[in-house]
C-alpha cells in the first residue's frame, strides 16, 4: 500500500469482478479523504444478502491507512455508514432470484440497458421456455428468447412475481401479434402483479388452443420512476 498527494491524472479504479460469494477489485489508484492510496493487490468482500431487483454500490474506504471494500444500498452522496471518507468503485444491481446480476456502469444513467434472462422452463403453466426483459430509462422491453411450451391450452400463464420489480408495470400491459402464420391471433401481457402470459385467439374472437408461442411474443411498455439524467456517481 502507498499513500501519496493527490495526482488525478493517476486515478485508477480497478476491474471489478463477481467472484460468486465475492466481489474482487483489481490494483487501484483511489482518492480517498484528500489522500491517494495504491492498492497492488486484489482486494475482496464478501457478498451480503441481496433483496431482489435492487442496485447496490461498491464503496472503498479506509481506517488507519489501510483500504479495504464495503457493499451498501446507500446512494453516493450519503455513502456506507459507518465512514467520514469514501471512494465509489462500482455498482451492481440483484437478481428477482435475489442473485448478482450484473455491474451498473457509474458513468451512466441507472436503468440503463439493465436486461435479465428469466427461465420460465417447469413455471406455472409453460413446459419450456425463456423470456429476456431490459430496460432503458422507463421503457421496459419482454420478448421470448426461447420458444414457450405449454399443455394444449388458450392461456399460458406464469407464477406471480417473475418479472424484475424494476419492470412492474404501473398497469396491466399487452401487446397483440400474429403467432402462427395466418391461423391465429396471440397476446403477451405484462401483469400488475408482475405476472407474464400469452393468449391466444381465433380471428373470429374465439378461443385457440396452442402448445407453443414460436419465438414471437414482443411487448413494450413504459413505467414509472426516477427518470433523473446524471450519472450514478452523482446520486
Amino acid at each position: 500500500m502507498k499513500i501519496t498527494s493527490v495526482d488525478s491524472s493517476k486515478e485508477k479504479i480497478g476491474t471489478l469482478i463477481n467472484a460468486g460469494s465475492d466481489i474482487n477489485l483489481g490494483p487501484s489508484v483511489l482518492t480517498i479523504g484528500g489522500l491517494q492510496y495504491t492498492t497492488e493487490s486484489t482486494l475482496v468482500v464478501a457478498m451480503p444478502a441481496l433483496a431482489e431487483s435492487e442496485r447496490y454500490q461498491v464503496y472503498a474506504v479506509q481506517i488507519a491507512g489501510v483500504v479495504s471494500l464495503v457493499i451498501s444500498q446507500n446512494e453516493n452522496s450519503v455513502g456506507p455508514s459507518g465512514y467520514n471518507t469514501w471512494k465509489l468503485v462500482g455498482s451492481f444491481y440483484s437478481s428477482v432470484g435475489s442473485n448478482f446480476l450484473q455491474f451498473a456502469n457509474i458513468k451512466t444513467k441507472p436503468f440503463e440497458d439493465i436486461e435479465e434472462a428469466i427461465d420460465l422452463d417447469g413455471n406455472a403453466d409453460f413446459t419450456t421456455g425463456e423470456i429476456t426483459v431490459t430496460r432503458n430509462g422507463n421503457q421496459i422491453n419482454i420478448q421470448t428468447t426461447r420458444d414457450l411450451v405449454f399443455p394444449s391450452q388458450s392461456t399460458a400463464a406464469s407464477t406471480i412475481g417473475i418479472l424484475p420489480l424494476w419492470a412492474t408495470p404501473l398497469q396491466d400491459q399487452f401487446n397483440i401479434y400474429v403467432n402462427n402464420g395466418p391461423s391465429n391471433i396471440a397476446r403477451a401481457n405484462a401483469r400488475n402483479n408482475r405476472g407474464f402470459n400469452v393468449d391466444f385467439s381465433n380471428f373470429d374472437g374465439s378461443n385457440s388452443n396452442e402448445t407453443t408461442d414460436f419465438g414471437w411474443a414482443q411487448l413494450d411498455y413504459r413505467v414509472p420512476g426516477n427518470t433523473d439524467k446524471r450519472n450514478i456517481e452523482d446520486l
